[in-house]
C-alpha cells in the first residue's frame, strides 16, 4: 500500500462510520436502505444534499458529511485523472 492510499485510509473509515451514523437514526424506509448502502461519492454527496434539503436527520452531521463527501469526491476524482494519464503516457 502506497503512502497516498494509507493518508486516505482513516479518513474515509471516519467518513463510512460516520454515515452509518447519520442513517442509523432514519425510519426503516426503502429510501434510508438506499442512502445506507450507497458506494459511490457522488451518489453519496447527491443523497446528502437531498437530506440537508428535506430537513432530515442531525443538520450539523449532515454538513459536515457533506463537505467531508465533497474534499473526499475531489481526492478520487484527482486519483483518477492522475492515473489516466500515466496510463495513457506512452512508455520509452
Amino acid at each position: 500500500m502506497d503512502a497516498e492510499s494509507r493518508d486516505l485510509e482513516r479518513p474515509t473509515k471516519t467518513f463510512a462510520l460516520r454515515i452509518l451514523a447519520f442513517v442509523a437514526g432514519f425510519p426503516k424506509t426503502r429510501v434510508s436502505d438506499a442512502i445506507g448502502h450507497e458506494k459511490e461519492a457522488s451518489e453519496t454527496c447527491y443523497w446528502l444534499e437531498l437530506c440537508e434539503e428535506a430537513s432530515i436527520g442531525d443538520t450539523a452531521e449532515c454538513q459536515w458529511l457533506l463537505k467531508e463527501s465533497s474534499e473526499l469526491l475531489a481526492i478520487f476524482t484527482r486519483i483518477g485523472k492522475t492515473a489516466k494519464s500515466r496510463y495513457r503516457k506512452p512508455r520509452s
